[in-house]
């Protein structure tokens, strides 16, 4: 499972920092990709709406992987909520019939093989929208030390830099792993970077050995955040992803 947990919350200006995201890691085969993002976009994204009027979601989104490699999974549903009483209740929300549709006229089946899920809360944020988004997974040692630095050193830093000529990102955030949980639940955490194009994504995985060795990038951060032994830019595993739909 360690190669699946990806994610999106990063993209909605409006989602609450500590809000919960459930996110569904699904294979979808190249013959039905069309189809499977039609049904998404026309008719399930409605449904989502509808359940975002009725205050049991926050937000909606359906994400597509860059590129093919490790397992099979290359889509991930995502699906925020704005706590866990809301998040306890996310099999019975999705009835087609509030938005006007048949479940049989709209059904997945057939179209996806689910594969995984996992829920993240998400800690710290800079805003903006992005079409493309970096996932930087990790297990940090401490995830308490690891979020509270990005929250109180990184977060101040990127706030500064987002949309400037100096990083080519638009926006960022910290996610840590609610479940599963244990040594066997793959990566705790990760930070995410927004991008107005796939060339900025692919260009800003150059990026870091130019943050390691740029001293007017390093400059700025306070001593602590340089002398971490867990660095916040040594990542596990990077995966970036297009954003396909979004409903908030």
């Amino acid at each position: 499972m360690k190669k699946y947990i990806y994610t999106i919350i990063f993209l909605v200006p409006s989602v609450l920092i500590g809000q919960l995201s459930m996110h569904t890691y699904v294979e979808v085969q190249e013959q039905n990709a069309d189809e499977f993002e039609n049904r998404e976009k026309l008719y399930w994204s409605k449904v989502a709406e509808k359940n975002i009027e009725e205050g049991l979601l926050v937000a909606w989104g359906l994400l597509k992987q860059v590129g093919v490699f490790g397992g099979s999974a290359n889509y991930i549903h995502v699906n925020v909520y704005a706590d866990f009483e809301t998040l306890q209740n996310h099999h019975d929300i999705w009835v087609p019939e509030k938005a006007g549709f048949k479940k049989d006229d709209i059904s997945l089946q057939g179209l996806r093989k689910v594969i995984s899920s996992s829920v993240w809360m998400e800690h710290a944020r800079v805003d903006g929208s992005a079409k493309f988004t970096r996932h930087n997974y990790r297990t940090p040692k401490s995830i308490t030390t690891w979020t509270e630095d990005n929250k109180n050193i990184w977060k101040n830093w990127m706030q500064e830099r987002v949309n400037s000529d100096e990083l080519p990102v638009v926006n960022w955030g910290v996610h840590t792993l609610v479940y599963p949980y244990g040594q066997y639940s793959g990566f705790t955490a990760f930070t995410r970077d927004g991008f107005n194009s796939l060339a900025d994504a692919y260009r800003s995985m150059q990026y870091w050995t130019f943050f390691r060795e740029s001293e007017n990038i390093m400059k700025d951060l306070p001593k602590e955040a340089t002398n971490k032994v867990d660095n916040p830019i040594d990542f596990g595993l990077t995966v970036i992803y297009e954003v396909i739909d979004w409903r908030q």
